[in-house]
């Protein structure tokens, strides 16, 4: 599945800085990709995270997802840690949001080729 592309442009939450820019995202993720989303969640609360905050939790499940997904950036979030350096949360809410919505746009389409496939097959059968 090729990747797909979208363009925010956010005014941060906290700096008042206005962010602009496209990102390119994989839709779906191979089977190393998830592999590696779970490795860097982990890293990212720690070998022995107890019971992190949710807060804390919810970052590390969103910049694990980014970092497998997002394949181009523009320099603002490349020079910011792939984001995690940014100070306005909106900003990273926006990519997460617009990159979920990409994932669940080719989740639904593969369902629907799907079904359309076994509908035709239940036709010449």
């Amino acid at each position: 599945m090729e990747n797909s592309k979208f363009s925010i442009s956010v005014v941060g939450n906290k700096t008042g800085t206005q962010w602009v820019g496209e990102f390119t995202v994989k839709p779906m993720l191979s089977h190393r990709d998830e592999i590696r989303r779970d490795r860097i969640r982990r890293e990212l609360i720690g070998p022995e995270f107890g019971n992190p905050t949710d807060h804390v939790w919810n970052l590390a499940v969103t910049f694990s997802e980014l970092t497998v997904r997002v394949v181009a950036a523009p320099p603002f979030w490349t020079s910011n840690g792939d984001g995690m350096d940014l100070m306005d949360t909106n900003v990273v809410t926006e990519v997460y949001k617009k990159t979920m919505e990409i994932e669940a746009s080719a989740a639904a389409k593969i369902k629907a080729d799907a079904e359309a496939a076994t509908a035709a097959l239940r036709k010449e059968g």
